[in-house]
C-alpha cells in the first residue's frame, strides 16, 4: 500500500511571491517528500518577473528544470 503521507501537490498560480513556492519545493525535496507541481501560465510570467529563472514551455522541460532546481531524484 502506498504511503500518502509523503506526497504533496503544490499549485503555483500567478500570484506574487513565487520565491516562497520555489523555496518550499526545495525544503520538501530535502525532506524526501514526493512532490507534484502544477504551474499556471500566469505563474510562468511571475517566475520570470520575480526571479532570475525562466520556466521552459513544455511540461517535460519544466519537470527537468524543477528537478535540477531542487536537487530532486528524477
Amino acid at each position: 500500500m502506498a504511503n500518502f503521507n509523503n506526497r504533496v501537490t503544490l499549485a503555483i498560480t500567478g500570484a506574487s511571491g513565487v520565491q516562497y513556492a520555489l523555496r518550499l519545493m526545495q525544503c520538501l525535496v530535502q525532506q524526501d517528500v514526493q512532490l507534484f507541481i502544477m504551474v499556471s501560465k500566469a505563474a510562468q510570467v511571475v517566475v520570470a518577473a520575480e526571479t532570475e529563472h525562466s520556466l521552459p514551455g513544455t511540461p517535460d522541460a519544466q519537470q527537468q528544470f524543477f528537478t535540477e532546481l531542487t536537487g530532486a531524484k528524477a
